[in-house]
């Protein structure tokens, strides 16, 4: 490891003493009155050939900076724009500051057709031509922002050179605060003039020249202020079947509002546009995350979702309302609010098929699951904010309730029948409050956070389980887990920025305590009376967190070099008090640092280098500390045999390298990460003949490794009228196991790759195709376990025979290693005809065509390799009628 880490540092500075011997040629341009030109494109080239080597654009005085990265003795340097002479010189490769002037040009045009470019960037911003990428059957934007170079889409989650969005923005405002698929889905092409990534996007206006970001937002541009919106009705059989959706919304300069009423039940599952997926700025203002809002210690067993479209399987019957409303006034001060409901009713069929691999050999389990889930959840934020280059100003405060009703049958090895019933409800009340302003010539900030929630849980099991350990090996006829979670979090800190020329010295200084209490009581019942179980299984724990913290961070910024290093230290104390069984307890005190370093080196104006390492130490979780057994699961019962609070050191590294050469519409980038973690706990698996598992924390020293390498590729070819994305993956992971106090090493190794392809050539059809492979391969110290492999064949065609008419094919074609069936097809077909003066759409679809009954996939979890068979939809036909609004 030491040696890699030698190696690894050393590649690093002899890559960056190489690119520091770059050139860099700076310069103005201006016209024969000396008025600087901006806009002008300055590329440079061998003498000898046409391959463009770089290229930048002046800005709007005129400037520009070139950097060169090759060896050759000189350059051929073009200033050109459509407004004046271009200019060619002959420069030698070396660093210099030169001044152009360009004389004016007439130029007599006969036909003219001019193309928009499809993608261009202006200073840090990317520019889609959303009309480029559109074609006949899209109707929202969600369908143009798939097929975008550099953009990848993971369901409903947006990804920029493999990372999530760090804002969504509609002209610029922030309606919806992450849930942005509501606007994907539903916000009509029509609407939009340009999809726009802000690259190296700072949200917080008072930090923007102190501080700088590596991530990226998006916005959507809209051709202008409009009302607008999207609504649907379907109606369908095999059985009754229904699909409904309104949702209008209004942009304005100052005032915006999306509203959406949907409910279905044809597998669409709608709750997940409720879903946020971008950060908050509190990342910022505040070391440590959010305390989770849905901490859950129990639950019915369920079937892992299958890797493909829930409309297949899912058996639902949902209805979703959302209201998200903006107000901007002259002062700056924006006033928001989202509010969201859903009641969501479920049923999942399915049997799964799993291999564990012990030391001692292979336990085969077989389930056949019937599920039944009720599930309502509401929620709403209300933030005010104030964001302008002066201060910062912002409150969110965030109330929630989410009801959880489950039940389910478990056919287990075909003889032994269970029932389980989970009841889960859970609360939470969040605020965050933080400001920043100018005092003198100092940036100071003050930031709190204040966080509540509780959840009671309970889970049933009948007949009861874990006889051996719960009622002295007798059969008995329930057993009942009861849980009580309470969660309070208070963090205060003040912030202090100054900025010294290319330098921001930022430093934090605060408080956190939190405070969590976990009651649980594990009940037998039995007839006859067991007297020494009476009482059952309890815990009754209070984990206290008090942190003062000091963060001093040092951030550099030049045109080229983004350098960031922090030096996060904290004085910690855990108290962790058993009330029950022995009113036991356990203190903690200590001092920690967590060492942050990025960097990141724009090479030239095509490629960028990034480098991030990093250490943390992370202690204390209530799931290693209940000291008294907890049924997680009919068939997993665990505790916590320690006493101690635990500890992990997690020290990783990140190396990126990305590409981006807008002129030819290619994107690209490869990462590298290596990941170390010691933990002083690890958990200790006992498994039945049965495959049930009952598991006990022990304090143990370990470490777990992961290696991964990633690269992308996408393009926009514009003769052909296709865009191309190419992703791969490598993935290794060493972690220690221990089954029935056996020590064993699992090596997990992955390997996977995707291409997709969507094309718009031909006037009578176009159609998009995605390839996935994988390929896993796992090892159990000398014990070579099941490969998985798995291919994907996704295509669909969009047929246009006549006018205003279209039939869309989709199909999907699987292969797999599996027991009982290797290759496995789906087809959908839909007919659409549209009403072209109103552009209202009447389609007839008709899903699962070729009516198949199950879907097969094998997977692995740790130490087990499953093979999953989940009951599909029947084939179904739904009649739909979808226009968008003005």
């Amino acid at each position: 490891m030491r040696r890699r880490l030698i190696l690894l540092i050393q590649f690093i500075f002899a890559f960056i003493g190489n690119v520091f011997s770059q050139s860099i040629i700076t310069g103005s341009i201006e016209d024969s009155l000396h008025n600087p030109i901006a806009g002008v494109n300055v590329v440079y080239r061998k003498i000898t050939g046409n391959v463009i080597m770089g290229y930048v654009i002046s800005d709007r005085n005129g400037m520009f900076e070139l950097k060169l990265n090759d060896s050759m003795d000189s350059i051929l340097l073009s200033i050109r724009h459509i407004s004046y002479q271009e200019k060619k010189v002959v420069l030698k490769n070396t660093s210099g500051k030169y001044h152009f002037i360009l004389g004016s040009k007439v130029t007599v045009l006969k036909d003219v057709v001019v193309a928009k470019k499809p993608i261009y960037q202006i200073n840090d911003t990317i520019n889609y031509d959303v009309n480029t990428f559109t074609y006949k059957e899209d109707r929202v934007i969600g369908d143009v922002i798939r097929k975008l170079p550099g953009i990848e889409m993971e369901g409903n989650k947006i990804l920029y050179n493999g990372k999530p969005l760090l804002k969504y923005y509609i002209n610029g405002l922030n309606l919806l605060d992450g849930r942005y698929a509501i606007a994907n889905n539903n916000l009509p092409i029509d609407a939009v003039k340009n999809v726009q990534i802000i690259e190296n996007d700072q949200p917080i206006k008072i930090l923007d020249s102190l501080t700088f970001s590596n991530s990226a937002s998006l916005n959507i541009q809209l051709k202008k202020y409009l009302t607008t919106g999207t609504a649907k009705l379907g109606i369908g059989a095999g059985p009754l079947l229904w699909d409904a959706n309104l949702t209008p919304m209004t942009f304005n300069k100052s005032f915006q509002i999306i509203n959406s009423f949907q409910a279905n039940n044809i597998g669409d599952d709608i709750s997940k546009q409720l879903n946020s997926y971008t950060a908050d700025d509190v990342g910022f203002f505040f070391d440590a995350p959010l305390p989770v809002n849905n901490y859950k210690f129990t639950g019915v067993r369920d079937l892992a979702q299958p890797p493909f479209d829930k409309k297949r399987w899912l058996e639902n019957n949902i209805k979703m309302g959302s209201s998200n409303l903006l107000k901007k006034f002259d002062n700056g001060l924006e006033l928001k609010g989202n509010i969201s409901v859903y009641n969501d009713y479920q049923q999942i069929a399915g049997n799964t098929y799993t291999k564990i691999s012990t030391p001692g050999g292979n336990i085969i389990v077989s389930e056949n699951l019937h599920n039944n889930y009720n599930t309502s959840d509401l929620q709403g934020d209300f933030t005010l904010l104030k964001n302008d280059k002066k201060i910062y100003l912002k409150n969110k405060l965030s109330i929630g309730k989410k009801w959880d009703d489950k039940n389910g049958l478990i056919l287990r090895n075909q003889s032994n029948s269970l029932s389980q019933w989970e009841k889960l409800h859970f609360f939470f009340i969040n605020n965050v409050f933080t400001s920043t302003m100018f005092l003198g010539k100092h940036l100071v900030g003050f930031n709190a956070n204040i966080h509540y929630s509780e959840s009671p849980q309970r889970l049933t099991v009948s007949p009861g389980v874990f006889q051996n350990i719960l009622n002295d090996s007798l059969p008995y006829n329930k057993a009942t887990q009861q849980v009580l979670y309470k969660d309070l979090f208070i963090d205060n800190n003040l912030s202090f920025i100054q900025r010294v020329g290319h330098i921001s010295l930022i430093a934090k200084l605060g408080i956190l305590f939190q405070q969590q209490l976990l009651e649980s009581n594990l009940g037998v019942e039995s007839l006859p009376i067991n007297p020494a179980k009476q009482d059952g299984f309890g815990n009754d724990i209070q984990f206290t967190a008090i942190k003062a913290y000091l963060n001093p961070t040092l951030r550099y910024n030049n045109m080229s070099w983004k350098l960031q290093l922090e030096m996060p230290a904290r004085l910690q104390q855990f108290s962790l008090k058993y009330k029950i069984p022995t009113g036991a307890s356990t203190t903690l005190n200590n001092v920690v640092f967590n060492p942050n370093m990025s960097v990141v080196y724009d090479i030239s104006s095509l490629w960028e280098l990034f480098f991030n390492m990093r250490y943390d130490n992370q202690f204390g979780d209530l799931s290693q500390l209940y000291n008294d057994y907890m049924l997680t699961s009919y068939n997993r019962l665990q505790k916590s045999k320690t006493g101690y609070i635990g500890q992990s050191n997690q020290w990783s590294n990140s190396l990126s390298l990305k590409y981006k050469n807008l002129v030819n519409s290619l994107l690209a980038d490869v990462m590298f990460h290596y990941d170390r973690t010691r933990n002083n706990y690890l958990a200790n698996n006992f498994i039945d003949a049965v495959g049930a598992t009952s598991m006990e924390m022990l304090l143990l020293g370990n470490a777990r490794k992961t290696t991964s390498v990633t690269a992308t590729v996408s393009k926009l070819y514009s003769p052909i009228k296709s865009t191309f994305k190419l992703i791969g993956n490598i993935n290794n992971t060493t972690s220690p196991q221990l089954f029935n106090s056996d020590m064993s090493m699992l090596k997990i190794s992955s390997y996977t790759a995707s291409m997709v392809i969507y094309n718009n050539l031909f006037e009578l059809f176009d159609f998009n195709y995605r390839m996935n492979l994988s390929f896993i391969t796992s090892r159990l110290s000398e014990k070579k376990l099941d490969d998985i492999r798995l291919q994907t064949h996704l295509l669909e065609m969009n047929v246009f025979p006549v006018k205003h008419q279209m039939l869309t094919i989709h199909s999907d074609f699987y292969i797999n290693k599996l027991r009982t069936k290797k290759n496995q097809a789906f087809l959908d077909v839909k007919y659409t005809y549209t009403l072209p003066k109103k552009k209202i759409d009447f389609a007839l679809s008709c899903n699962n065509l070729l009516n198949t009954k199950n879907y097969i996939i094998l997977y692995n979890s740790s130490y087990s390799i499953i093979e999953s068979q989940y009951g599909l939809r029947p084939r179904q036909f739904v009649a739909t009628v979808r226009f968008s609004f003005k």
